[in-house]
């Protein structure tokens, strides 16, 4: 065997043996971490290992439990935050489970909950705007729009409540208006009327002034 040929056969077993610790190195790096389930750091290890052997069957499993361990913990930690009310933070980390795994359908519907609540908030924030404006008829649709997509939206309702309650304040206001101006109405009828019963005594009375009058004129001819 001539020296070119062996030391070709020696440097080709070194880097042989160079990818197997490295690919050792990364599966062990990748299972530490699987057992403190630190499962996104997990999934980058055995990806690293993947791309040393992408044929080994093993690591290709762990590969996959990884990723869906860590898109699980992603799922719940965003509706976590959901019910906290940190709208923004739950659809940023929700948004990470979906890149893990686009096609599961809790990470969808939690991520479009996300989405339709934030809606529901940036519309009650719109309505009460409207509402501080005076444009009374258009914060109570936006209000209504933002509980018809988040119906525990505790704003909004409470814009419901206090519209509501201005309504029947001001139809109350309205009728009683319209019960004291009916009832000046017709006192000022009556006066009338008390006049015009007045006016036909008057007028008696100056007929018979003037009937007199003749008389004695008569008399003193």
């Amino acid at each position: 065997m001539s020296l070119y040929r062996i030391l070709s056969v020696l440097i080709l077993a070194l880097f042989v043996l160079a990818g197997c610790s490295t690919w050792s190195s990364h599966v062990d790096r990748g299972d530490q971490l699987t057992r403190e389930e630190n499962w996104e750091a997990a999934l980058i290890a055995y990806q690293k290992a993947l791309q040393d052997d992408p044929f080994d069957e093993s690591v290709q499993e762990k590969v996959r439990l990884a990723r869906g361990r860590a898109a699980l913990m992603y799922e719940q930690r965003g509706r976590a935050l959901l019910t906290e009310g940190r709208l923004d933070q739950a659809l940023a980390v929700l948004q990470q489970a979906l890149r893990l795994e686009p096609m599961v359908p809790s990470h969808q519907s939690a991520y479009q909950e996300a989405l339709r609540r934030k809606e529901a908030r940036d519309i009650a924030q719109e309505a009460r705007k409207l509402h501080q404006l005076g444009r009374v008829e258009e914060a109570m649709e936006a209000y209504e729009r933002a509980v018809a997509l988040d119906p525990g939206r505790k704003d909004a309702l409470a814009g419901i409540a206090a519209l509501t309650e201005h309504a029947a304040a001001s139809q109350r206001d309205n009728q009683l208006v319209q019960r004291v101006t009916l009832r000046f109405r017709n006192a000022g009828l009556k006066e009338v009327f008390e006049g015009l019963s007045r006016r036909p005594a008057s007028t008696s009375s100056s007929t018979r002034t003037s009937g007199t009058t003749p008389s004695r004129s008569s008399s003193g001819t």
